[in-house]
């Protein structure tokens, strides 16, 4: 009320000084974070009813030898067993493979002990260098 009092007061002054206003249109901004919705459905354009589905921008996409290079990395140490290949729903000789793969680019170590599994074992930088842990440089 307070607002629209100063800006009735300002019209009126400017009416007495023979001043004329002219009346632009305001034009609403559309805020930055809305982002387009993506419709998807079994069959676009059948039914106005299709499922509207909202996409997230900026993931970045994550492929199973990531989730499991993400939980040896958090465990630092994982025997590589049947449970641990139902949970990630891939074979145990894949797990193996992938161990390798990641012990080539000095990321886990894998270790074969006498009795028992494989286990696959994070290597941890030092921070001599500045480096983060992990980084595919043993320390």
């Amino acid at each position: 009320e307070e607002e629209k009092a100063k800006k009735e007061e300002l019209k009126r002054k400017m009416r007495e000084k023979g001043a004329t206003t002219l009346k632009i249109p305001q034009i609403k901004k559309q805020p930055d974070d809305v982002k387009p919705l993506i419709i998807q459905g079994e069959n676009p354009g059948a039914d106005d009813k299709t499922p509207v589905k909202k996409v997230q921008e900026g993931k970045k996409v994550e492929t199973t030898i990531d989730r499991f290079y993400q939980t040896i990395k958090k465990e630092e140490h994982l025997k590589i067993n049947d449970l641990l290949s139902k949970k990630l729903k891939i074979d145990r000789t894949k797990l193996e493979q992938w161990s390798l793969i990641l012990e080539e680019h000095n990321l886990v170590e894998l270790h074969y002990p006498a009795i028992g599994e494989p286990e696959a074992i994070y290597v941890k930088k030092k921070g001599n260098d500045g480096g983060e842990a992990g980084d595919g440089k043993k320390g």
